[in-house]
């Protein structure tokens, strides 16, 4: 292949090791093109061979000159292991080679890994995928230094490969541009157009979600090129030295240039919302350009369709309600939104902008008094918040909870007895204890002081060790509490 020819003549003394040893396998690479485009059958693969035989041959000793009779031995023991097991001849080797090959590449032998790939090449199984991943995957270790020859091999892949699996190569191949930051070259290797071959192949699910993500990370292309260019611009906007003309008339090409992108990548990410998975980071994007185009309630609808849509997965409720949050959307509005999505995650530090809507949303103006329901729903969002281990040293909801207990009167003791009673049992041990003591500042201990205080009653375990790592202040402070409490005569705990 070509891409093996000119590495064979660009290397010479001085060359890595990989290097090298891509100079003396090129029959490898070679096998391993060729194959590359065979339509297999994968039935034969699913054989549970033994661990201990595969870890056998990888711990075996082995160098450049015994590799063959090594291999050799290696497909005895698969097929052998393969026997006991009832199957064909050859249909055991592939699958105990791939283990191989996945045990080289996750220690990073990459050597053996070249080796194994080999050896895969030659056995007629339907491993194409698997070949041309592991291959590409060999060359991307040591991919800084040899991405001519990564991009030359790509190309082989593309022209190779059939009309559904050149996206994924070039899909492939563009993620390791992006992470070394050659923004440009990714955008160019996705506008290339494969010819197709034969007879045209009936459209797939898979082969649709592969157009899908091709379509879709092809906008991301265009957002990194669009938010790299708003950058550049929000710098040359805050210069004003050199020549006004310049000066705006460079504003003006990035301009055009900026808008130029955001049009490419709005029309890629167009339709994402209706379409079945996850795909919240490309519906961000999505947003996030309609939005800088002005188009407000365009992205409203998106997010809205989004969620609608996906009414299961939580960030469609939570991307809405931020939007709504930032265009200052009507309250009830909002509220709704964000009790969809605290229904699904009762942990978001979110459950507290919940309480604070709930109870502007219901207090009344006038006396300034909650409902009976409006209680016994943000002490339940509270709590249900606060029975993760997440919250336990974050002060807010503890301080928004105790607050609320405070205000309550006799007439509120059976909502509260509702939430609590479920955790009595068990909520001293978790939040209660000893190590709070030691580990809280003095804020967060005082207010846990007090809800012990409200839940457990005076004199409890925790209020009375606790005293002793209060500082003066904070000391007078809960005796003043503690007295202003019994006067009240307002017990939530069962005595």
């Amino acid at each position: 292949m070509v891409c093996v020819q000119l590495a064979a003549q660009h290397y010479g003394q001085g060359a890595s090791t990989f290097e090298q040893l891509l100079k003396v396998t090129g029959p490898l690479l070679h096998d391993f093109l060729l194959r590359l485009d065979m339509e297999l059958d994968d039935d034969d693969f699913d054989v549970d061979l033994s661990i201990a035989v595969i870890s056998y041959l990888v711990s075996k000793d082995r160098s450049e000159s015994d590799f063959t009779p090594w291999m050799e031995e290696a497909k005895e023991q698969i097929y052998n292991a393969g026997l006991k097991k009832d199957f064909s001849h050859s249909a055991p080797v592939v699958p105990g080679l791939l283990r191989l090959l996945k045990d080289c590449l996750l220690t990073h032998r990459w050597e053996d890994a070249l080796r194994v790939v080999q050896s895969v090449t030659k056995e007629h199984s339907g491993t194409a995928s698997a070949i041309w991943k592991g291959g590409s995957e060999i060359l991307y270790a040591d991919g800084e230094s040899n991405s001519h020859l990564l991009e030359l091999l790509v190309n082989q892949l593309k022209n190779l490969t059939s009309e559904y699996n050149y996206k994924g190569v070039i899909l492939e191949y563009v993620f390791y541009l992006l992470h070394q930051g050659r923004t440009a070259e990714a955008l160019e290797q996705m506008k290339f157009k494969s010819i197709t071959r034969g007879l045209k192949k009936t459209p797939t699910d898979q082969s649709r979600y592969l157009d899908l993500q091709y379509t879709l990370y092809q906008g991301m292309v265009y957002y990194t090129l669009w938010l790299q260019a708003k950058q550049y611009m929000e710098k040359l906007k805050e210069q004003e030295d050199g020549d006004p003309l310049l000066h705006a008339s460079a504003l003006t090409w990035d301009e055009e240039y900026l808008q130029s992108h955001a049009t490419r990548a709005i029309e890629a990410f167009r339709n994402v919302e209706t379409q079945y998975g996850v795909w919240d980071i490309f519906v961000t994007k999505y947003v996030e350009l309609l939005e800088f185009t002005e188009k407000t309630e365009d992205a409203y609808q998106v997010l809205k369709v989004y969620r609608d849509h996906h009414d299961e997965n939580p960030n469609a409720h939570k991307m809405l309600y931020k939007f709504m949050k930032r265009q200052n959307a009507n309250r009830g509005d909002k509220l709704k939104v964000l009790q969809d999505y605290v229904k699904l995650v009762p942990s978001d530090e979110l459950v507290l902008e919940l309480c604070d809507l709930l109870e502007e949303n219901a207090t009344d103006a006038e006396d300034n008094l909650l409902t009976g329901d409006l209680i016994r729903k943000v002490l339940q969002l509270l709590f249900n918040m606060l029975d993760y281990a997440c919250w336990q040293n974050f002060e807010p909801p503890w301080k928004k909870l105790e607050t609320l207990l405070e205000k309550l009167g006799k007439d509120d003791i059976p909502s509260v007895e509702k939430v609590w009673s479920p955790r009595h049992d068990w909520w001293p041990a978790y939040h209660f204890t000893s190590s709070v003591i030691q580990t809280a500042d003095q804020n967060l201990l005082v207010c846990k002081m007090k809800l012990a205080h409200l839940l457990l009653g005076a004199g409890n375990t925790f209020g009375e060790e606790a005293k002793k790592s209060l500082n003066e202040e904070n000391l007078r402070h809960m005796e003043e509490f503690v007295c202003h409490r019994q006067n009240l005569g307002v017990v939530f705990h069962k005595k």
